[in-house]
């Protein structure tokens, strides 16, 4: 804490530094937990971002580094945040959550139950499961760097009959993803609907008329049961001769398929 008459952070005793944001010596994590005791010259990897283990000199090995191992060993594949070496096996901290050969594998048992609640999180006291004030259910007797989750306080599994639910009040957030999805419809919509309404409208007012009741050359008749009336009609320029009332000539590049009887008799009268 701050002391004013110092004018200085006084930090408690696992805690170092100007701020207090340091590790003392033989401590170790965000929390500055006490080192475990290391014996034949083994020391402690302290400090914040230290993980507790016992550094130990060869031969020896182990948790506190009171295994004496015969013969060439490598501990250096294990993860020392996950438990310690013996001999070159990896022995992990179970009870913390670490599993795999390397003891590098992570899991909580209480975090399955986050979503369930915090009563069923404090049902599990198998498990030690604790249920944060942010919703995680997590273990109360998992320790470290590495292993910890912090919470800023937690409803204990002894103390269930505190899970009261209460109801957050406040300010109402817009989505914006639904307001940018929304407005992108719009804009897509809104010229698709506008060109398909405005456009036969223009075209009247232009004198453009469509190619198949003008005029138009057809293309080879096919005679064939079932297929007289498939042909398709090519793409012609209409003479203005063809049009009633003089007006413009256009290409025509029809896009669909007309009974080869009905282009006839639009050519007829457009001719009459």
């Amino acid at each position: 804490m701050w002391d004013p008459t110092k004018a200085r952070c006084v930090c408690d005793a696992r805690f170092s530094g100007d701020a207090c944001e340091l590790c003392s010596a033989g401590h170790y994590g965000p929390s500055c937990l006490p080192c475990r005791r290391c014996v034949n010259r083994g020391v402690c990897d302290d400090g914040v971002n230290g993980t507790g283990a016992c550094r130990c000199p060869e031969p020896f090995s182990g948790a506190n580094c009171e295994v004496r191992c015969e013969g060439q060993f490598d501990c250096g594949h294990c993860n020392r945040g996950g438990g310690y070496c013996e001999c070159g096996v990896c022995r992990c901290d179970v009870a913390s959550g670490w599993s795999g050969a390397d003891c590098d594998v992570f899991g909580d048992p209480c975090w399955r139950h986050s979503f369930d609640g915090c009563k069923v999180c404090g049902r599990d006291t198998r498990n030690g499961c604790d249920f944060c004030f942010d919703g995680m259910c997590h273990s109360a007797r998992f320790r470290g760097t590495l292993s910890g989750y912090a919470c800023s306080y937690a409803v204990p599994s002894d103390d269930a009959a505190r899970c009261v639910p209460v109801e957050q009040v406040g300010e109402r957030q817009l989505d914006v993803g639904y307001i940018a999805v929304g407005g992108l419809c719009i804009a897509a919509v809104v010229p698709a609907v506008a060109l398909l309404v405005l456009a036969p409208i223009a075209l009247r007012a232009r004198g453009v008329h469509d190619i198949l009741h003008a005029g138009a050359a057809g293309g080879a008749p096919d005679h064939r049961r079932g297929r007289r009336r498939r042909e398709v009609v090519q793409a012609v320029f209409v003479q203005p001769a063809a049009l009633r009332g003089g007006r413009r000539h256009v290409l025509g590049v029809p896009l669909r398929q007309v009974p080869l009887a009905k282009l006839y008799e639009s050519q007829r009268s457009a001719l009459s």
